[in-house]
């Protein structure tokens, strides 16, 4: 899995300009995180890491599209962003619970029921981080 990601990230590298070589590190940064934690907390096999990682990535590339359409990058705190109005904020929240849903499906055929149940219990402590984060930096503005 690491391996992938290494083989992988140096190309994408070279290929892109220096914006979204930040970007990417970033990404490759959160997924390979997102992916250990993963594999520690759910006692993952090696096969169900390698078949979530494509699962993950896709996802959290779609949740970073997300934010970033509706002005937020959490990566970077010094970004100008204004504070979404309210069908705004939810537009995005729906939006981003139809990515995770469609994860969730694509990860039933991966993960056994405990493991799943667990996945969920771990997107929702980051969700609710993910929150605190949109939060504080709203507030800041």
């Amino acid at each position: 899995m690491k391996a992938i990601l290494m083989t992988f990230i140096p190309l994408l590298l070279t290929l892109t300009s220096p914006t979204i070589q930040a970007e990417t590190e970033t990404s490759a940064a959160q997924l390979e995180e997102r992916l250990a934690q993963a594999r520690a907390r759910l006692e993952l096999t090696d096969r169900q890491a390698e078949q979530m990682q494509p699962v993950m990535q896709e996802s959290l590339a779609r949740q970073r599209s997300i934010l970033a359409s509706y002005g937020l990058d959490l990566d970077n705190p010094d970004a100008p962003s204004e504070r979404p109005g309210f069908r705004q904020a939810r537009a995005m929240r729906g939006e981003l619970e139809d990515v995770r849903a469609d994860m969730l499906t694509k990860l039933e055929d991966i993960l056994t029921p405990s493991q799943l149940d667990e996945f969920k219990q771990m997107q929702e402590a980051q969700r609710a981080e993910i929150r605190e984060r949109i939060r504080a930096r709203m507030a800041g503005n």
